[in-house]
C-alpha cells in the first residue's frame, strides 16, 4: 500500500514538473493559474489543463500567425465581420472555480490590433456589466473591470505594432491597476465580479454583454497568463523584456589566449535577433562596445578582441539579444590571459600614481620627466600633475576607457589638470596615455573611477 502511495505521489510530481518545465523562465510560475502561448493550438500550457476550444460563432474564423518575433504558428488571429450585435470567433475555456476572477489577479497578453476593430473582447466571463472583463477600442484606448465598475486608458492604438496589456487587481481593497508594454498607466477601482458558471471566453463575449453585444475582436493575441496574485511591476517589466529567454541556442564561452592573440565570442539566436556586445572591467560597469582597432563585430553575434594585453585579463564580455520587443541578456564571459610570466599586481594601483616619462629629442640625463597622477583610485576628481610641462611643449595626455572610448585630451600646457570623473562615463579602469609632438606613444597607466 505504501509503494502504491509513493507511486501516484511521483506521478503527480512528474505531472507537475512536465507542466512548468514548459514555461519560459521571465513567467513567475508562483500563483500561476493559466499560461496559453498559441503554439499551433489552443493549450493551457501551465499544466493547470485549463484548454480552449475554437468556436466559429456566427462568421469569420479563427487561425494561427505569426507572434511579435515573426515565429510563424504563434499567436491567434481573429477575423470576422466587426458587427457588435453579430457573434464572431471566439476560444472558450470550461468553467473553473479558478477562473471566477473574485480574489486577486494579474492578467497579462499581447495584443495587436487589425484597422477595422472599432471595439473588441480581449477576455470575459460572463456579461460585461456584471463578471470580469477586458476589451480594446481601436481609437480610444483600453479597459478592463468587473460588476459594473472599471478602468479605462484613452489613446489612440498603434495598428502596426504589438503591445504588451496587464491588469491586477487587490481582493483587499476592489483596486486595479493598468499596465502597457511593463509601464504603469493608471489605477482605479475594480469590484468582486458575480461568481457564474459562464466559460471565460477570448476574442467576443460569448454570453452576449450590455444590449445584446457581443464584441467580436479582431486581430492577434498571444501569451495570455493569468495568476491568482498581484504581480509587482518588476515582475510586470521582466514579462515585457525578457521574453526571449529561449532564443539563445548557443552561449558565448571564456576565451584563455596568450599576449598579442584575438579572442573570439559567439553567441547564436532564432532568426531575427540585433545584438550588442558590453564589457565590464574589473567589475565596475557595463560599456556599449565601439567597433574600433581593438574591437570588432561589436552589434554582432561574433565579437572580437584583437591585440590583447595584460589589461585585458579577466575582462568580462556579455550580448545583449534583442528581437522585436522582446530582450535577452548571455552568460558573462571573460578573457583570461595564460603567459605563466604575468604578475597580475603589475595592474594594481596605489593613492599616487608616480611615472617618469622620457622625452622626445633630449639628452640624459635631463630626458625624464616626473608625472603623478592622484588620488588613484578616485571618485571625484582625478589630479594629473605634469611636472616640468614647459619641457612637453606639444606633448598631449589622453584618458580612454576600457573599450578604447577617448574620453579626455589636452596639450600638456599647464602645471596641473584637474579632471571630474562625471566628465568620463562612470565607475571603471581608465587608461591614461602620453604622447610626444609627432603622436608617439611614451607612456600608459591605469586609473580607477570607484
Amino acid at each position: 500500500m505504501k509503494n502504491k502511495k509513493l507511486s501516484i505521489l511521483l506521478i503527480l510530481s512528474l505531472a507537475v514538473h512536465s507542466g512548468f518545465s514548459q514555461i519560459p523562465s521571465y513567467i513567475p510560475k508562483n500563483g500561476l493559474v493559466g499560461w496559453w502561448p498559441f503554439n499551433g493550438n489552443t493549450n493551457d500550457s501551465s499544466g493547470n489543463q485549463h484548454h480552449g476550444t475554437i468556436n466559429s460563432g456566427n462568421n469569420g474564423n479563427i487561425t494561427f500567425s505569426a507572434d511579435r518575433t515573426g515565429k510563424s504558428n504563434s499567436s491567434v488571429s481573429f477575423k470576422s465581420n466587426p458587427n457588435w450585435n453579430q457573434l464572431g470567433p471566439y476560444i472558450s475555456i470550461k468553467n473553473n472555480k479558478n477562473l471566477y476572477f473574485d480574489s486577486s489577479y494579474t492578467i497579462n497578453m499581447w495584443v495587436k490590433v487589425s484597422s477595422n476593430c472599432e471595439v473588441g473582447e480581449l477576455l470575459c466571463k460572463g456579461p460585461d456589466n456584471t463578471s470580469f472583463f477586458s476589451r480594446i477600442q481601436r481609437l480610444t484606448g483600453v479597459g478592463f473591470g468587473g460588476s459594473g465598475s472599471g478602468i479605462d486608458y484613452y489613446y489612440k492604438v498603434d495598428t502596426t505594432k504589438w503591445f504588451m496589456l496587464t491588469f491586477t487587481r487587490n481582493n483587499n481593497n476592489d483596486s486595479g491597476n493598468l499596465f502597457l508594454d511593463g509601464t504603469f498607466i493608471t489605477t482605479g477601482t475594480v469590484k468582486k465580479p458575480i461568481v457564474n458558471s459562464y466559460d471565460l471566453t477570448i476574442g467576443a463575449t460569448a454570453s452576449g454583454g450590455t444590449n445584446g453585444s457581443y464584441y467580436p475582436y479582431q486581430g492577434k493575441i498571444d501569451d495570455i497568463a493569468i495568476w491568482n496574485r498581484v504581480l509587482n511591476a518588476d515582475e510586470v517589466k521582466k514579462l515585457l523584456s525578457g521574453c526571449l529567454r529561449d532564443e539563445i541556442t548557443s552561449e558565448p564561452v571564456n576565451n584563455s589566449k596568450l599576449i598579442g592573440s584575438v579572442a573570439k565570442f559567439e553567441v547564436t539566436t532564432k532568426s531575427g535577433s540585433s545584438f550588442e556586445w558590453q564589457s565590464n572591467w574589473n567589475n565596475m560597469n557595463w560599456i556599449n562596445i565601439p567597433n574600433n582597432s581593438t574591437y570588432s563585430g561589436g552589434t554582432s553575434s561574433s565579437l572580437s578582441v584583437s591585440n590583447i594585453g595584460i589589461s585585458n585579463h579577466k575582462q568580462q564580455f556579455r550580448a545583449i539579444v534583442t528581437n522585436g520587443p522582446c530582450k535577452d541578456t548571455s552568460k558573462v564571459v571573460e578573457i583570461i590571459i595564460t603567459d605563466t610570466c604575468i604578475n597580475t599586481k603589475s595592474i594594481s594601483v596605489s593613492d599616487t600614481l608616480k611615472f617618469a616619462v622620457n622625452l622626445t629629442g633630449v639628452a640624459p640625463p635631463n630626458n625624464r620627466n616626473a608625472m603623478k597622477v592622484y588620488p588613484n583610485p578616485t571618485n571625484s576628481a582625478i589630479v594629473i600633475d605634469n611636472g616640468n610641462f614647459i619641457s612637453m611643449n606639444n606633448y598631449t595626455t589622453k584618458i580612454e576607457n576600457s573599450i578604447g572610448q577617448q574620453v579626455f585630451s589636452s596639450n600638456v600646457n599647464q602645471q596641473q589638470f584637474v579632471v571630474d570623473v562625471s566628465t568620463l562615463g562612470g565607475k571603471g579602469t581608465y587608461t591614461l596615455s602620453v604622447w610626444d609632438a609627432s603622436g608617439k606613444l611614451l607612456e600608459t597607466k591605469k586609473i580607477v573611477l570607484q
